[in-house]
């Protein structure tokens, strides 16, 4: 089965994942791990007229990312032009895979860098998924991260 992988992912730990998939099946767990949008969260004729208004008054503006409000400004985050993700970087000597286990506790997932490299580990970065879930839960989720952190 392993000639069916690039070779880079043959020494990522296959238990990461399926440890993301078990604690995320707790109904409280808010998950950013997830690689799939909700469909049900497209109501489509409405973006489309917020979009056009939105486009009409603020043209190239609207594009624009604001301030992540809830972490500290040190982590340092990319700046996604579409998909499902964004990576941010941890400050320091901290470590994700350290955050993702404090993170369980405050009931927020994410993915941790360690399982994108093939030869480190203990990396400070980390993926969010922002398109599975709706804007008031992924704020309570960064609050929930913010407390990880502050562990």
């Amino acid at each position: 089965m392993e000639e069916l992988f690039a070779e880079r992912i043959v020494n990522v730990p296959r238990s990461f994942i399926r440890e993301i998939l078990k604690v995320s099946l707790d109904p409280e767990i808010i998950s950013f791990a997830g690689s799939l949008p909700n469909r049900e969260f497209f109501p489509v004729t409405e973006i489309q007229v917020a979009s056009n208004r939105v486009f009409d008054r603020c043209g190239r503006d609207m594009l624009q990312y604001s301030i992540d409000r809830h972490l500290p400004a040190d982590i340092s985050w990319t700046r996604p032009e579409g998909g499902m993700f964004l990576w941010g970087r941890l400050p320091g000597d901290l470590n994700a895979m350290k955050l993702f286990d404090l993170a369980v506790r405050e009931k927020v997932v994410f993915v941790p860098g360690d399982p994108f490299y093939t030869t480190r580990t203990g990396v400070a970065t980390m993926r969010l998924n922002f398109s599975c879930t709706d804007a008031e839960t992924i704020e309570r989720g960064i609050i929930r991260l913010r407390r990880a952190l502050k562990t």
